[in-house]
């Protein structure tokens, strides 16, 4: 449970939600709320951030805690990612209406 964010390079500032489509489909999200965490991001990255609210009914699954899970109960030299991917702290969740908190556009 709790806020998440999820950033789109190709979007239409002249569309409603800048043209992002919702979907029932799990996708990639991240719990840092500092979006250049996320390795493909940098400070003067054209994008957008949807912030999306993760609840107990809508859950996002977190990859670094599966990760962590796996290692501590099965397999002890599992690993999910990379450092780069571990500093993103993914999370899987789609993107649905109801769960969406804003979407800003983010420019330099």
């Amino acid at each position: 449970m709790g806020k998440l964010y999820r950033v789109h390079k190709k979007y239409n500032i002249d569309k409603p939600n800048y043209g992002i489509d919702k979907t029932e489909h799990y996708v990639s999200w991240t719990k840092s709320s500092n979006i250049t965490d996320i390795y493909w991001v940098y400070e003067d990255t054209d994008c957008i951030v949807i912030s999306a609210e993760a609840t107990l009914e809508l859950f996002g699954i977190d990859l670094v805690g599966y990760s962590d899970y796996l290692k501590k109960f099965a397999y002890p030299k599992y690993s999910i990612g990379s450092p780069a991917i571990f500093k993103e702290q993914e999370v899987v969740f789609p993107i649905k209406e109801e769960s969406i908190i804003s979407i800003d556009r983010h420019t330099k």
